[in-house]
């Protein structure tokens, strides 16, 4: 739900006890539903699961990566308005945690 930003039906299946942050190696490589998110310009589930769901814009996928580093990993992230927008809205918020 998540990857498609159907944060609608993310908040349905959480409340019926589905883990906001289950990985699925097949589907996704092992990759949190927050990278998944954010890699697909998904701003507003980004927003719904670190805002409600409190998950760590610091988290790493299994490669290692941040979130910013999974947004940037496709050449033309750039040319996507989408994905310059959760890029700018996770860098704002990491930079407002870092100022506490």
């Amino acid at each position: 739900a998540c990857y498609t930003g159907r944060v609608n039906v993310a908040r349905i299946l959480v409340s019926h006890g589905a883990d906001a942050g289950a990985t699925n190696e097949r589907l996704w490589g092992a990759m949190p539903p927050l990278h998944v998110a954010a890699q697909n310009g998904q701003l507003e589930a980004v927003k719904w699961l670190v805002e409600e769901i409190g998950q760590s814009l610091r988290m790493r996928d299994a490669r290692g990566w941040d979130v910013l580093r999974g947004i940037r990993s496709d050449d033309d992230w750039k040319k996507i308005e989408s994905h310059v927008a959760c890029y700018q809205w996770v860098k704002s918020q990491i930079r407002r945690m870092a100022k506490g």
